[in-house]
């Protein structure tokens, strides 16, 4: 659980990080919207990333 937690902060400050480099492609309005994606990337790339290796292994 604790990893899941700290992949979402280095995604939401990954997040911020590209709002400041990119302003007008990416758009953070506050620290809790940041954080909100930064969980939803989390959950998806934990969930994903093994049913796609199954997948591509089972081709």
């Amino acid at each position: 659980m604790t990893r899941f937690i700290g992949k979402s902060l280095i995604n939401a400050v990954v997040l911020i990080a590209l709002a400041g480099l990119f302003p007008k492609m990416v758009y953070v309005d506050n620290l809790l919207s940041a954080i909100v994606v930064g969980i939803i990337l989390t959950f998806l790339s934990t969930t994903l990333t093994p049913i796609l290796q199954f997948f591509l292994l089972c081709h």
